[in-house]
């Protein structure tokens, strides 16, 4: 069983993610956080497996929270975003996300990523591999 937190100011996204999850074997949601300080305390509370982070959100962004989460944590982060910009993708890894993947992606592509992600592995999104960015090297 993999223990997911998602965290997304848009409830459309967290209400989605949810359903996707309920339908897939082997998933428990353990919480939605809908900005970035609810992400951070609550995944400090359940540590779940898997954090699916956005980046932009009230309080504190996506790269605010990994940043703030200590590295002792077994929590691991996938960054679920729109943004496709370098500089994003790379400061993500930096701080400690260990995936990145598009919400443009198809939910299958999300779905290996948590699982690479939780493998201890890294994940890039299809839709991002052409930039210079590599997550083995970044990843925290």
């Amino acid at each position: 069983m993999i223990c997911v937190g998602i965290a997304d100011d848009h409830p459309i996204v967290r209400k989605t993610l949810r359903i996707l999850f309920s339908h897939a074997k082997d998933y428990q949601v353990l919480f939605e956080a809908q900005d970035g300080q609810q992400a951070l305390d609550l995944t400090m509370r359940h540590e779940p497996d898997v954090l699916l982070l956005d980046i932009h959100m009230p309080c504190l962004n996506g790269l605010e929270v990994l940043s703030a989460l200590p590295k002792t944590l077994r929590t691991r982060v996938l960054v679920l975003s729109m943004l496709a910009d370098e500089a994003i993708v790379v400061k993500a890894f930096e701080c400690g996300a260990r995936g990145y993947v598009l919400k443009k992606d198809l939910p299958e592509e999300l779905m290996s990523a948590i699982q690479k992600v939780n493998a201890s592995g890294t994940f890039l999104s299809a839709g991002i591999s052409d930039l210079d960015v590599n997550p083995s090297c970044l990843a925290g």
